[in-house]
């Protein structure tokens, strides 16, 4: 069978307890249509102007054996709201160590700075996925946690290519 990409975009998103990071990634020409790191009040408003359907990403926190504190909690908050803003009907999960093993193929020493180099070196290397501000990659200017909410992106722009071949 043909690959097949879906035609929705992906808007992934890296949810923190009062800032997250976000990507509306377009999977059919494999780059960014948008992406940023807003505060959580005017996040929902960009949730809010997405005007074609999508399908909705978000890293979930997951319990690893550690104490967690408020900002777990708060951050899990901000999940609930995301979900409702979207008014996506099935709104996917995805955890940490599920983006690790798809992009690293391991969880052991795989931290933001790895998590980045894999998808750097997904799209090229250095020069082409990024590049200058003379000559910008696709990847120019994304920062911080945009990154992760692109790693949530891959992951389900690859499950979803996954489920289309073996239909």
């Amino acid at each position: 069978m043909t690959e097949q990409r879906t035609g929705l975009n992906i808007l992934a998103i890296d949810p923190g307890p009062a800032e997250s990071g976000y990507v509306l990634w377009n999977p059919v020409e494999q780059k960014p249509v948008e992406f940023g790191k807003w505060a959580n009040d005017d996040l929902i408003k960009i949730i809010d102007s997405v005007a074609d359907p999508y399908i909705l990403a978000i890293e979930k926190p997951a319990n690893m054996g550690n104490y967690v504190g408020d900002s777990i909690f708060d951050t899990c908050i901000w999940i609930g709201r995301f979900i409702e803003s979207s008014q996506v009907v099935n709104p996917i999960l995805v955890k940490r160590h599920e983006v690790k093993m798809h992009l690293c193929h391991q969880m052991k020493g795989v931290n933001d700075s790895v998590i980045r180099a894999a998808i750097i070196d997904r799209f090229g290397g250095k020069d082409k996925a990024v590049g200058v501000k003379a000559k910008p990659g696709i990847l120019y200017g994304m920062k911080a946690d945009v990154w992760q909410a692109l790693a949530v992106a891959l992951v389900i722009q690859d499950r979803v290519e996954v489920e289309v071949k073996t239909l």
